[in-house]
């Protein structure tokens, strides 16, 4: 049997040597820690910008507002823009939305990393540290937002606090502080898109990630019209791009033919 032979660099350890001025001979570990990819970048009516960073290790959210504007608080430079921090959860933020209107932020957050994101309520546009309004708090729990109300008067959001092993479809109205279910049928639910008149909803229901089911939802009568695309006898990974303009028609993707994503 031949024998492979892999020949390794050899490795010396770095010379005491350096000076504070000097560049490292190689990149270390803490370099690579330090490494940042602020992302999911929104712009707020007043012009400035949401982001998602981690300056200090942990991801939170920030307000990046043009020099040439007041802004007050803890707040870090980049560039010729002021950014201010606006979230301090402990464990990080997992993500955040911004309503059509440009004026409500619903923030997804967990404790310990056990992914059972909770939903907090947030304007944008307060001082920093303020502004803040838990809308769906519990450990046990896990919801995400799926879909803003046309207006920005709602959202619609799935979550498992029912059962916990299937994700409900709820909506939840913030005129009245309260959710209604949308849907309490058995799988894991999520919607994609809302009419204008909030009157149909397009929902998904996961069973593997080669099994997506597609269905329009009939909020008055709680009818499922099914919208699936299929290969003959299988299954296929799909789902929603969204109502077209009109709401007579839906974009779908899928990977029905040849197992490639097409729209």
């Amino acid at each position: 049997m031949p024998i492979l032979t892999v020949l390794l660099p050899a490795w010396s350890a770095p010379s005491p040597a350096t000076t504070a001025t000097d560049p490292p001979s190689r990149p270390t570990i803490q370099q690579f820690l330090k490494i940042r990819t602020p992302g999911a970048p929104v712009i707020l009516p007043d012009g400035s910008l949401l982001l998602r960073d981690w300056p200090d290790g942990v991801r939170q959210l920030y307000r990046v507002v043009p020099k040439t504007r007041d802004a007050e608080g803890p707040s870090y430079r980049a560039g010729d823009a002021t950014t201010l921090r606006l979230t301090d959860f402990p464990d990080g933020l997992a993500g955040f939305t911004l309503s059509p209107d440009g004026r409500r932020v619903i923030l997804s957050h967990a404790r310990g990393g056990n992914e059972n994101t909770q939903l907090t309520l947030l304007d944008p546009l307060a001082e920093p540290g303020k502004g803040l309004v838990p809308l769906h708090s519990n450990p046990k729990v896990q919801a995400s937002v799926n879909a803003w109300l046309r207006d920005g008067s709602g959202f619609v959001y799935s979550a498992n606090d029912e059962s916990p092993n299937d994700f409900y479809l709820y909506r939840y109205d913030f005129a009245t502080g309260r959710a209604t279910r949308l849907l309490g049928e058995a799988g894991t639910w999520s919607a994609a898109d809302i009419t204008d008149d909030g009157r149909r909803l397009l929902v998904q229901k996961y069973g593997s990630a080669s099994d997506v089911q597609c269905f329009e939802l009939d909020l008055a009568t709680g009818k499922l019209k099914d919208l699936t695309i299929r290969p003959e006898g299988g299954t296929a990974a799909r789902g929603f791009a969204g109502y077209m303009p009109g709401e007579r028609a839906v974009l779908i993707q899928s990977d029905l033919k040849d197992g490639m994503q097409r729209l």
